[in-house]
C-alpha cells in the first residue's frame, strides 16, 4: 500500500481522473513476487470498461490506497454466481457501460502473495492501472508482462 500523508494522497489519486500518469512508493508484501516493499509503480488512468482480469488496479478502499490484481468481474447483483464460483471474467457492456458508466460491476481483487480476495471494489474506487515498477532504479513494464506471465498464472490461480 501506497505509504502518503492523507492530504498528498488525495491530491495525488485525483491526477489520473485528469489524464495524468502518478508514480507512488509502495510499502508491503501482498504483492510479491510481482512489486516488492519498498518499489515504486506508475499508474495510469483508466476507463473501467477495459480493465480485465490480470490487471493491478491502484484503488482506494477502508483500508487506504490498495495496488492489487484483478482475479474477477462481477455483476453486483449476482451474489448467487459469486457465491457459487460462477461469475465471468468477461462482461458484456451496454451502450452507457462502454463510455464509462458501470453500475452495476465490481471488481474483485487480490494480492499475488495472497490465499483470499478482498472486498469487491466498484468503478468509482479505481484510481488507475499500474502499468510499470520500478525496482532498484530499473523501470519494468507490467504491459509487456502481462501478456507473457499474468494469463498462465491467472489460470492457476483463478481456477
Amino acid at each position: 500500500m501506497p505509504t502518503l500523508t492523507a492530504r498528498l494522497s488525495d491530491v495525488r489519486s485525483n491526477l489520473p481522473s485528469h489524464g495524468y500518469r502518478i508514480r507512488f512508493h509502495v510499502t508491503g508484501r501482498s504483492m510479491l513476487p510481482t512489486i516488492h516493499d519498498g518499489d515504486c509503480i506508475i499508474v495510469e488512468p483508466i476507463i473501467p470498461t477495459v480493465v480485465r482480469c490480470g490487471d493491478i488496479l491502484l484503488c482506494r478502499t477502508r483500508r487506504g490506497l490498495l495496488a492489487h490484481r484483478v482475479v474477477r468481474i462481477e455483476r453486483e447483483p449476482s451474489l448467487v454466481s459469486r457465491i457459487s464460483g460462477e461469475a465471468s471474467d468477461e462482461i458484456r457492456f451496454t451502450n452507457n457501460e462502454r463510455r464509462g458508466v458501470l453500475p452495476n460491476v465490481m471488481f474483485v481483487l487480490r494480492g499475488d502473495a495472497s490465499t483470499s480476495t478482498d472486498d469487491p471494489v466498484h468503478p468509482e474506487q479505481v484510481v488507475g492501472r499500474v502499468v510499470a515498477v520500478e525496482q532498484q532504479g530499473a523501470l519494468n513494464s507490467l504491459i509487456v508482462a502481462m501478456k507473457e506471465a499474468a494469463y498462465a498464472w491467472l489460470r492457476v490461480r483463478c481456477a
